[in-house]
């Protein structure tokens, strides 16, 4: 990957060099401009005067490797549907011809051959399209690429496979920028960091940036050695260390006081890693290591730990000796004020409470505040949704049980939320006028993308507006048998649509098994990919809320069950359009957005579509099997969940990035009315810049 094509990716702008040339580039930059309108992009002023003046030597290499990673973000490949004149021609046909045309394909597979009808492909109109749509890209120079990638290293949410991609690509680079370039903003990330140079440079990264303050964060590093999970959501098989690495883990865990807490979170896994560091041998050398390690090793009486500490407290009714403590740990108290303020016994005590939260809200973390503040600002009853930690994006959906709060102490603690993140960011420089657009109060702050797949990412539950033109939702996928050997390893995909109504209920499934539904279509089932293959669903808002329904789930499913992570090419898009016949079943100008899936999951639901509000949700989550219906892993077996999943997805509140932008404003500088007189604008361009919001105003 070129610095030229990861700008691109990242930041919708074109990587010029800053060496110029004497001539002017006008028919090269027509000719880029055109290719890119072609993808549904195009150059806005900035670019095209930066690239008048980039040497011709370069232009060339500049417009491919944009043209290629253009292409790539908008899922250019060859389609063909199992009926080319979709979706008429499928709207319009018997039942016995969608069925016969079925049984064949299928018929095919098991005598393998690839049987699939042949109809003459018809004339469509030309696509009307509306110029306005196309997506702006600016220019970027150097020192824009490296703040970009510093920006990635930085990120305060756990690295997703994009980001230790990203970072594998350049590690040359960063490792010849100082220490001090390095400000990791969370624990994984540094633990991930500091074991590939630890490879690299044969030795610890020694330094401030990369000290590790507890156990835990050893346990990760020793966990990134051995290429396992280092959320510790996932077992690790812990490897055979050599003598230097059980020298440097052993050592690392002898600087940090207070072992025995974080070996008793853990038992299990540090008797694991202890078997394959042998602390015995070094017993002189690092006494408190192995200390720590025999204990946990012989089961001794376990310590009373701050959490257990805690725990009795609020059990017991002591919650006032439980905020005492929690005082000492400010983290801890934002992650548990929601619990601590419905365990006063009265109003009063819960003000008192919100007191002793405000007086230490500064020393929590942004993010750790803004879902302490999300928490108590969401409605009770229904589905709590949790994204348990992990590589897997798995979601557990739990009747909300909680009690209510007084709504004056909810605001008060709210608002102590608040002032520990304005006094956070007013550390940062001034931004001046700040313009923040409203669109960004549907946009969530993307907390956790370690499990996302790639592509360009939102916070779950990000809900994108609807072009005004939208009267066709056109989802698609594409995807490509394995290579096993020189053959083919067989993929059957399977694209879902599954129409929910208002109160989450299931009204009906399109899918291979039921190609015409409640003002949806599917383009017919393909079986195998030996080549590449496409399915593609088109959802007519309108019809679709007049027939009772509401909201549309796209479910991707491994029929073949072959896990998602484990197909070299598979992808999922949708695409917005002004009607179903005009233009080929697939341009790239109408396509939204595009995400590779790379989960190692056996299916995926990409977006929810809630056609009453005219916004697409981007969630990006995997489904368990479990439902009622036809067998295998289809749309029918997961129908259960994809309820419970849409409807706790919903009704969850999240941080939004409207939210956040006041906040830096109220902090960093004075909120104004309009862009025009702002110094600072931030809107829905921001909502992609994953890792500048990560970095910079976390």
């Amino acid at each position: 990957m070129s610095n030229t094509a990861f700008m691109f990716r990242r930041t919708r702008k074109v990587l010029v060099p800053m060496r110029r040339a004497a001539g002017k580039n006008a028919a090269l930059v027509a000719s880029f401009d055109a290719n890119l309108r072609r993808l549904g992009f195009a150059l806005d002023a900035d670019a095209v005067k930066a690239l008048l003046d980039v040497p011709a030597s370069d232009f060339g290499g500049i417009a491919n490797d944009v043209i290629a990673e253009a292409k790539r973000i908008k899922g250019v490949k060859r389609y063909s549907p199992m009926y080319p004149n979709f979706p008429k021609q499928v709207m319009e046909a018997s039942d016995a011809e969608l069925y016969l045309n079925a049984i064949m394909h299928y018929y095919g597979d098991m005598v393998g051959l690839r049987i699939l009808p042949v109809y003459e492909k018809a004339e469509r109109p030309e696509l009307d399209f509306d110029e306005s749509r196309f997506k702006k890209v600016g220019v970027a120079y150097q020192q824009d690429f490296f703040a970009t990638i510093m920006s990635v290293v930085n990120q305060k949410a756990g690295y997703g496979e994009q980001e230790r991609e990203d970072i594998s690509e350049f590690w040359e680079h960063l490792m010849q920028q100082p220490q001090g370039e390095f400000n990791f903003g969370n624990r994984e990330n540094k633990a991930w960091f500091a074991a590939k140079a630890y490879r690299y440079l044969k030795f610890f990264p020694m330094g401030e940036v990369f000290k590790f303050d507890t156990a835990t964060d050893v346990l990760r590093f020793a966990v990134a050695l051995c290429d396992g999970d280092v959320s510790l959501a996932e077992k690790t098989r812990f490897k055979s260390f050599a003598r230097s690495e059980r020298r440097l883990i052993l050592g690392l865990f002898n600087q940090i006081n207070g072992l025995d807490e974080d070996f008793t979170r853990r038992p299990e896994t540090f008797k694991r890693l202890g078997e394959r560091l042998h602390p015995r041998e070094y017993s002189a050398q690092f006494p408190i290591a192995a200390s720590a390690f025999a204990t946990v090793r012989d089961n001794k009486r376990k310590p009373v730990t701050f959490n257990s500490a805690v725990e009795n407290a609020l059990s017991s009714g002591a919650t006032s000796a439980a905020v005492s403590l929690l005082k000492t740990r400010p983290g801890e108290f934002a992650r548990r004020l929601d619990e601590v303020l419905r365990s006063a016994n009265n109003i009063t005590q819960a003000r008192a409470f919100v007191k002793a939260f405000d007086a230490v809200a500064a020393q929590v973390s942004a993010p750790v505040l803004l879902q302490a503040r999300a928490a108590l600002q969401a409605d009770r009853g229904g589905n709590r949704i949790f994204f348990p930690k992990g590589n897997v994006s798995k979601f557990k959906a739990i009747p909300d049980t909680r009690g209510d709060i007084d709504l004056s102490v909810r605001n008060a603690a709210v608002e102590a939320c608040n002032k520990g993140l304005v006094a956070r960011f007013s550390e940062k420089g001034s931004l001046g006028k700040v313009y923040v657009d409203s669109a960004l109060d549907g946009v969530n702050v993307p907390l956790t993308i370690r499990d996302a797949s790639k592509g360009r990412v939102l916070g779950r539950g990000s809900r994108m507006p609807f072009n005004e033109k939208t009267n066709v939702l056109r989802f698609f996928i594409w995807w490509k048998d394995i290579d096993i050997g020189g053959r083919n390893g067989r993929v059957d995909i399977d694209l879902s649509a599954v129409l929910l109504d208002d109160n989450f209920n299931t009204v009906e499934a399109v899918a291979y098994y039921n190609l015409r539904g409640l003002g949806a279509t599917h383009s017919g089932d393909i079986t195998s990919a030996p080549h590449g293959a496409s399915e593609f669903i088109d959802i007519d808002p309108a019809k679709v809320l007049e027939r009772g329904a509401r909201y549309v789930a796209m479910t991707v499913h491994s029929f073949s069950r072959q896990n998602l992570s484990d197909i070299p090419e598979v992808f999922a898009g949708y695409m917005e359009r002004n009607d179903h016949d005009s233009g080929e079943v697939y341009d790239p100008r109408t396509v939204e957005n595009r995400v590779d899936l790379t989960t190692p999951t056996t299916n995926s639901v990409p977006y929810i579509f809630d056609m009453k509000t005219g916004e697409a949700i981007w969630i990006d989550m995997a489904l368990r099997l479990g439902g009622y219906g036809y067998g295998g892993n289809n749309a029918a077996s997961t129908s259960l969940t994809t309820e419970n999943l849409v409807s706790a997805v919903v009704r969850k509140n999240y941080p939004s990035l409207g939210d956040l932008f006041r906040l830096h404003a109220k902090a960093r500088g004075t909120l104004v009315d309009s862009p025009a007189e702002a110094d600072v604008v931030f809107n829905l361009d921001n909502a992609f810049r994953t890792e500048e919001v990560l970095d910079k105003y976390l």
